[in-house]
């Protein structure tokens, strides 16, 4: 990345990002593949996710108790508000603020439906679906790759790992839900990254049709994204390296010191929403305004996160102790306590307004950033 932000050309740019989702996904294939684990209610969040012997049971807990009231207010505040999923919410500020402040999620499935649009889709195409999901339609060069990453993808959670003793997978919804998805853009047919949106949204919303048009939403959300050069996704990493150009010009110059481009930790937190990233309820919450707010909600996250760690990340002197941090960043306590992250997410980068991620993804685009 050249001086004041601008990404170097370069034909290779897409491929680099390939390879380094595909290393982490071969490295995620490897765990739990062949280990047996008894499962039980402490071993496994309400998610489905096995807590390993590092989890951290007093932190939870810590946690859990601070955010059960927060629960206990936002479901009070919500009764009487969820709608059916086939019908649009009206855009509204106090909509806005509710959904900010977060959904129930005993709610949540029938908020998404409704606030992203997908179930007006669905109702208007209900037969689309169960006609895609046949996957000897499609050619070998995506088929397999969708059989190869569906038992690598959330192999932690006992829903997704048969090895981990659940009754009741959700492997054959993803297989469906990926195949549908190839066939209905066959202009991005399968990009990794995919496999964790739709496995993380399956935890939520049990449908295998009402993922598949949630998923929709979120490509025309997410534009060029997880296509064949991932030029949404390179466009939006150069927008965010120009952002923190301009509201953090300090940590801007000492990323230029150890030639550290934002796309080396962005790319992962983008193409995945945040969901292999953030602890779950808090990916959860981000997904929440994503649905309603746009994109622009990612741009949130990503500098909240930059801007709450900028001492530490500027004490670095070493390129290497710097890489570690970034790789680690999300791991930090204070990501856990969803909430109070989420009042930061609407705060800390104030303001940011949607002209302006406009203008940079033309700016991008027109200079050929990437």
């Amino acid at each position: 990345m050249a001086e004041g932000g601008q990404v170097s050309p370069t034909n290779s740019a897409e491929q680099r990002l390939r390879e380094r989702l595909e290393k982490r996904s071969e490295a995620e294939a490897a765990s739990n593949q062949e280990q047996e684990v008894a499962v039980n209610e402490e071993t496994v969040d309400p998610y489905g996710f096995v807590r390993g012997q590092q989890f951290n049971h007093a932190e939870f807990d810590e946690f859990t108790a601070s955010y059960t009231s927060v629960l206990t207010r936002r479901a009070i505040r919500w009764q009487g508000t969820a709608p059916p999923p086939s019908l649009v919410l009206h855009r509204s500020r106090k909509l806005k603020r509710f959904i900010r402040k977060g959904i129930p999620s005993s709610i949540r499935r029938e908020v998404w439906l409704a606030t992203s649009g997908a179930g007006c889709l669905m109702q208007e195409s209900p037969k689309l679906f169960d006609n895609l999901k046949d996957i000897s339609q499609l050619p070998e060069n995506v088929s397999r790759p969708i059989e190869l990453d569906i038992h690598r993808t959330l192999t932690d959670n006992v829903y997704f790992n048969d090895h981990l003793g659940s009754s009741t997978s959700k492997l054959e919804q993803l297989r469906n839900i990926l195949v549908a998805i190839a066939r209905h853009r066959p202009s991005i047919g399968y990009c990794q990254g995919l496999n964790f949106i739709v496995a993380s949204l399956l935890l939520v919303v049990d449908d295998e049709h009402e993922v598949f048009w949630l998923m929709v939403v979120l490509l025309d959300t997410l534009p060029d994204y997880y296509g064949d050069k991932l030029r949404g996704l390179q466009t939006d990493c150069y927008v965010l390296q120009q952002l923190v150009v301009k509201k953090y010009p300090r940590l801007h110059q000492q990323f230029l010191r150890h030639q550290c481009t934002v796309d080396l930790f962005a790319t992962k937190w983008f193409i995945n929403l945040f969901l292999d990233c953030l602890p779950q309820e808090t990916a959860f919450r981000v997904l929440d305004c994503l649905f309603y707010e746009g994109s622009k909600v990612l741009f949130r996250v990503a500098l909240t996160i930059l801007a709450h760690e900028e001492e530490r990340l500027l004490a670095f002197n070493d390129i290497g102790d710097l890489l570690m941090f970034m790789k680690e960043i999300l791991n930090q306590k204070w990501m856990l306590y969803c909430h109070e992250f989420m009042e930061q997410v609407f705060t800390v980068p104030q303001p940011l307004p949607g002209k302006l991620i406009k203008k940079l993804r033309k700016k991008a685009v027109a200079e050929r950033a990437f």
